[in-house]
Formats: structure tokens, sequence, C-alpha cells
């Protein structure tokens, strides 16, 4: 059965049972793999993936494997899914058969995942409106899913249940825990062995149903947010501390986490914003004196107005990620009082 299964236990830890793609020599091959990770872990893969892109969403693809995906339950995959674990298939091959199902289905991903981001951004208050800012995250999320028509409608042959997980430090303990007689289990329970953990287990073939339950799992927990972080922008849940603003994620190339170099960066950030408004208001005085100068000359106001507009595009840009201080500050260095304009 193509299904992903996603349990929550009381100590907002997230199990996950799925099949996972991997690569080794040049061929692909699937396994079984179980997971525990903090509350979120799923919801977040998933915000920071641009599905714009086939070798991110490829990248997800291999890391949740196909269980979990409704559209892909036919028995043209399932066949695929039959000769993976039973004959090697190339990397090559892999890809041009996923590119086939992304091509077919990447706007659901994508319109999904825009929705989803607008509502946590919304319900989590991520770009500080203050109209909503004392309201708690489930009464803005439920604003959110009337103000961005989020009505997606739940699997209904999900299966969900009250069970226990039982979780062993020793993986074949694990494989056969479910086969062990009463008296192993207790003697294992009183070595400490194995961990029985009260959770609630959903069992569905439709991922976007899986994430829209974590989200629900999340907005529970008041003590719980989602944030952005300020060095690379990705979605994460602060571990230790509710105010952190920085990620444990790898920071690109620097082998460090946004946690470890964004103070670093936000400062020297901060001292290239100083240099940009000193520019600013410097040009900005420049273009005030050669316009009192030359008061006849129509060009130079035309200009004036025209310099102003680009200006203040720039720094809508920014703001948006479309481009950078240092472009701007380029940009504000070549185009001085009277200068040609454009980027």
């Amino acid at each position: 059965m193509l299904d992903l299964i996603l349990r929550f236990d009381t100590n907002d830890k997230e199990f996950l049972d799925c099949h996972d793609f991997y690569l080794h020599e040049n061929t692909v091959f699937i396994e079984n793999c179980f997971s525990i990770k903090p509350i979120g872990t799923l919801l977040l893969n998933f915000l920071n993936t641009d599905f714009q892109n086939f070798d991110e969403f490829l990248n997800f693809f291999m890391k949740y494997g196909p269980f979990g995906y409704k559209n892909l339950v036919k028995k043209s995959f399932q066949r695929f899914i039959d000769s993976t674990l039973s004959e090697d298939i190339t990397y090559i091959e892999f890809r041009q058969l996923i590119n086939k199902f992304y091509l077919q289905y990447k706007n659901d991903f994508i319109e999904f995942h825009s929705k989803l981001v607008k509502v946590i951004s919304y319900t989590y208050n991520l770009d500080k409106n203050k109209n909503i800012s004392t309201l708690k995250p489930v009464q803005r999320n439920y604003l959110a899913m009337k103000e961005y028509n989020f009505n997606y409608t739940i699997d209904s042959k999900i299966q969900t249940r009250y069970d226990t997980i039982s979780y062993s430090r020793n993986q074949y303990k694990k494989i056969f825990v479910d086969f062990q007689s009463v008296e192993n289990l207790i003697k294992d329970i009183k070595n400490s062995e194995l961990d029985i953990i009260p959770n609630i287990s959903y069992n569905s073939n439709d991922i976007f149903s899986l994430l829209i339950i974590s989200l629900n799992q999340i907005l529970r927990n008041n003590k719980i947010a989602i944030k952005k972080c300020q060095n690379c922008n990705k979605f994460f849940i602060p571990i230790a501390k509710s105010n952190e603003i920085f990620c444990d994620n790898i920071y690109a190339s620097s082998k460090k986490t946004c946690k470890q170099v964004g103070s670093a960066i936000a400062y020297n950030n901060k001292l290239k914003k100083n240099d940009i408004q000193r520019k600013y208001r410097s040009t900005y005085s420049n273009w005030c004196m050669l316009i009192r100068r030359y008061p006849d000359i129509e060009n130079y106001k035309l200009n004036f107005e025209i310099w102003k507009k680009e200006a203040k595009k720039f720094k809508d840009d920014i703001k948006s990620g479309i481009t950078t201080n240092d472009k701007f500050l380029e940009w504000l260095e070549t185009h001085k009082g009277g200068c040609s304009f454009g980027r």
C-alpha cells in the first residue's frame, strides 16, 4: 500500500514511516525508512523546497519516497516500485521517470506550496502585521484560511488511531519487537532497551493531508512557533529558545549553521545598510543642490523624479529579496546628480 505513516507523541516528537530512495554507485535503491525528528520536520522540509525547481523536487521525492502521493497509486507506477525493489535502475533512468510525473503534477505542488506558505506566514505573523499582532496563532490561522481560500479537503480514507510506539535502541530488536513475548518485552522495558511512547498515528497516501495535520498538531501547542531564519530565509521551529532568529541549517558552503554565522552576517549587513543610507542621503542632497543651482533646466527635475522612483524600487526589491544591498550601493555610486539612468 502506497502510504506514509506520520505519528506525533506527547514529547513533541514526529515519527515517520516511509520508503525513501538512495543512490549508490549510480544505481537507485529503495528502502524502508523510520525516523524520529522534532515535530514539524516533514512540514518544514516541504515549505523549504522550491517546487519550481525539478532538482529540489527530486531531492524531496527521494527523501520521502513515492508513498504519500495519491496520484502515483497506479498500476504503472506500482510496477516501477516492484522493479526497483527487485532490479537495478540507473540514476538517469530514475530521473527521467520522476521527471514525467513532475511535469504532469508540478502545478499541484506549486499551488499547494504557495498557499501553505501564505497561510503559515499569516498564522505566525512573519510579516509583522501590527493589526493582527495581538491575536493568537490559531486565531490568525482561522483568518488565513479565509483570506487565502485554503480549503483543501483532508483525505477521507486517512486512517487515524491512538496507540503506542515501540522504539528500541537496538535495531534488530526494533524489527522484531512485534513478535516478542510479553515476558521479553517486560525485560527490555525494565532494562531501558525499549521505550513505549503514547502517540496518535495518521496513515495516508496523500502527503498534502499529512502536511495539514502536521500544521494542526503544531497549532495545538502554544509553545511552538514557526519562524523564518533572518539569515537564509528558510522556515524553522526554534528548539532551545522561542526568540531565536537563526536556524540550525548549514549556511551555504560555510560548513557552519546560520545560528553560528548569522550574528556576524547581520552585523556586517547593518554596517552596509548604514553606508547605503549615508550614500542615499548624500546623493539626494546633490540632486537638490543641482536643481536649486540650475532651476531653469527642466531635464534635471525630470531626471531627479526618475532617480527617486528607481531608488524606491531598489529598496522594495531588497525587501522582497529580488536584489541586494551591494547592487543598490553600486547603483547609487553610478547614478549621482545629472547621470544617466537604468540598472
